[in-house]
């Protein structure tokens, strides 16, 4: 695809265009613009993840230095065809069916930071569309299009919405092995599972995330997430909305909540159990699941503030390490080797003391050593 950047005139005039774009709908709409960046330690793990790479939609940081007249119209064109995406998207008519392909990179590049179109310009567009009957409160895109397409597409439950909005949102809202991906401490699904006899239990949201250590049972409790193929840059994406809007001091749960699924899913074991409990719905192979969560890096960091997420990898924490077994391992794993290297110098030593003794026998003969006086 070929992009606008190649036309950049400028940083300034880039800038300037957003400050006038937003001018104008403050002076229109009387609610307040904002543009949401990818932050540069998110985009930097994996670039292509947030940028679109079939379309672009309004595009703040990629305009040319054009009139307010023709950008307005660019808004206009792009809006336009996110509508007509949506209402074919969930037509279900066969006759509007997109094609596989196509539908999954449209998807993909809608999902994505950089696009973000102000939702109330989609709503002068319906508007407009419907000869000015659209209800601001309860119009087309809020109760069939945008809520049925971010129902399907969402990894997580969706309740309906509505969108009165005043912001400027996005059009939506390997292994341990790669040692550049870091994760939280704490054990694996099937470690927890088999070692620690900790059973995974369906809570309704991530803020229901919690660890509980009965003396019969050990429960953890975690969201039902459904994975497709456009799951990972949905996920990527939006813990980038939630770091680029987050107020100063805010909590980013959703960001500690995907950081715990790589901390815990290393393998396609670990997949499967979760598949099992029903805390993960998909047709994706436990392969390229395992793939998708042993590739994102941990984003969060320490504060003194504690979590429920943290309090719940805490108690597992604690458990776990008290476990017997685990003790025992963990001990051989520091130790045994080194053990393991001198017993092989030995072993190495004895194998050459025989083959010299050998070798002497049976040229020299060794009968009188074993005869009895």
């Amino acid at each position: 695809m070929s992009t606008l950047r190649s036309m950049f005139s400028s940083v300034e005039s880039e800038r300037r265009w957003f400050v006038e774009m937003a001018k104008i709908l403050e002076y229109k709409l009387s609610v307040p613009i904002y543009e949401y960046q990818v932050p540069k330690s998110l985009r930097e793990s994996k670039p292509e993840a947030y940028t679109p790479q079939q379309m672009g939609l309004a595009c703040y940081v990629q305009f040319l230095d054009l009139d307010v007249q023709t950008l307005a119209l660019i808004l206009a064109i792009d809006g336009l065809y996110l509508l007509q995406f949506l209402d074919v998207y969930v037509s279900g008519e066969p006759s509007r069916q997109l094609d596989p392909e196509m539908k999954e990179l449209n998807i993909r590049d809608i999902m994505i930071l950089d696009n973000q179109i102000p939702s109330l310009v989609l709503y002068k567009i319906q508007e407009v569309v419907l000869y000015g009957k659209a209800d601001p409160k309860f119009y087309l895109l809020d109760k069939f299009l945008f809520n049925r397409f971010c129902v399907a597409e969402s990894p997580f439950k969706v309740y309906p919405f509505i969108l009165t909005g005043g912001t400027s949102t996005a059009a939506t809202s390997d292994h341990k092995q790669n040692l550049s991906v870091e994760e939280i401490d704490i054990p694996s699904v099937s470690q927890m599972t088999e070692f620690a006899g900790i059973k995974f239990i369906i809570t309704d949201g991530i803020r229901d995330v919690k660890f509980l250590d009965h003396e019969e049972e050990k429960k953890f409790y975690l969201p039902v997430i459904k994975l497709n193929s456009t799951s990972e840059i949905v996920l990527r994406n939006l813990v980038a909305f939630e770091a680029a809007s987050a107020k100063p001091g805010s909590t980013l749960e959703l960001a500690e909540y995907v950081d715990l699924m790589c901390g815990i899913i290393d393998t396609p074991k670990d997949v499967s159990i979760l598949k099992n409990e029903k805390i993960i719905v998909s047709e994706m192979s436990d392969e390229e699941i395992a793939r998708i969560f042993n590739g994102i890096s941990k984003s969060t960091k320490k504060t003194d503030k504690k979590s429920k997420i943290d309090e719940a990898i805490e108690g597992v924490n604690k458990k776990y390490d008290s476990i017997r077994r685990v003790k025992v391992e963990r001990f051989l794993k520091k130790y045994v080797p080194a053990s393991f290297k001198f017993l092989g110098v030995l072993f190495t030593i004895a194998v050459l003391v025989l083959l010299v003794i050998n070798f002497y026998c049976s040229e020299f003969g060794c009968r009188r050593w074993f005869e009895k006086k």
